[in-house]
């Protein structure tokens, strides 16, 4: 695990469709490698098996954050549409980006006319009584806006925003560090999927493209309100509103590496992943993490690390069985 890699990559603005920033430093990263892309942004190492007829296993999280679109104008006050539902709480009075039309970036805060909130601590704010106060002239219809990052490492916390997203990936690159000179039995594609947070258009799209026969999705797991807590180490998803997972594979990654079970309504990319044109055995797993979505995520480093360390001690010793 690399924290300095990791703010970097906190700090890469990949708004659904404008992956293309974090996929050029994914491609710096290992200029001699080979990478497999679809035209929606997602984006994969491939790790090559010299055994003939290989299975292919893909490991992927999600590229782009959640984010907002910029739709009407009144004086310095934009109003703006989700690019996927999110609550309002999330959003009040959270500081923004705005990715203007020449790659520039103009600083904003989320902001109600509805109440003074000071004067009314009790109220019902829904998105349609937000807007983004700012006073850059060049903001345009169709801006793209992201959460403004404040990346901090905190007694071995990390706070940031996108970490359901960015930490994932991050735990991806540190595993092609670790395997790119291991030859295994089966093909691997280790990157991220683009158009995925907001509403997966990119998740079945990718899998499209790899044809898996077997898929781990790495995934953040939201602690409030669960079962989790920090320094629960791995997580693995037991349900979520669109996908129960392989039960062979389940057992047989629980067998092997040590985790938490959780369950859920919020999707992931392997709720689509497993439902290619022939089927494929999917799992998601990851960490917990407190916040998500809501720009100031919050997860443990020691959970990282041991996601990353166990993913390798499963991929190492890894069987792709026909019986998935």
């Amino acid at each position: 695990m690399n924290i300095e890699r990791l703010e970097k990559i906190c700090n890469i603005n990949s708004v659904s469709s404008n992956e293309v920033y974090l996929k050029e430093y994914f491609k710096s990263l290992f200029k001699d490698g080979v990478f497999i892309e679809d035209n929606l942004g997602s984006i994969f190492y491939h790790l090559k098996s010299k055994k003939p007829n290989a299975k292919k296993v893909l490991i992927s999280c999600s590229g782009d954050e959640v984010g907002l679109i910029i739709n009407n104008k009144n004086g310095n006050l934009y109003s703006f549409l989700c690019l996927e539902p999110i609550s309002p709480l999330n959003l009040i009075h959270k500081e923004v980006e705005i990715l203007k039309r020449d790659d520039t970036f103009a600083k904003g805060i989320i902001v109600t006319n509805k109440y003074k909130l000071n004067e009314n601590y009790k109220n019902n704010i829904e998105i349609n009584d937000l807007a983004i106060l700012t006073f850059d002239e060049n903001v345009s219809i169709g801006d793209l806006v992201s959460y403004q990052n404040n990346f901090k490492l905190n007694n071995n916390h990390i706070i940031s925003k996108a970490l359901n997203q960015k930490a994932m990936f991050e735990v991806i690159i540190s595993l092609i560090e670790k395997l790119k000179h291991i030859d295994l039995d089966y093909d691997l594609f280790l990157g991220f999927v683009g158009m995925s947070t907001i509403g997966q258009r990119g998740s079945q799209t990718s899998a499209f493209v790899i044809e898996p026969d077997l898929s781990l999705v790495l995934t953040g797991f939201e602690i409030s309100n669960s079962n989790l807590n920090f320094n629960d180490g791995v997580v693995v998803g037991y349900y979520d509103r669109l996908m129960l997972p392989n039960r062979k594979l389940l057992e047989d990654f629980k067998n092997k590496i040590t985790a938490k079970e959780y369950f859920g309504l919020k999707v992931n990319d392997g709720s689509f992943i497993h439902k290619t044109l022939k089927g494929c055995p999917s799992l998601s797993v990851g960490v917990g993490i407190y916040g998500i979505d809501s720009g100031v995520e919050v997860l443990s480093v020691d959970d990282l690390k041991k996601l990353s360390n166990s993913l390798y001690d499963y991929l190492i010793d890894l069987e792709v069985k026909n019986e998935y």
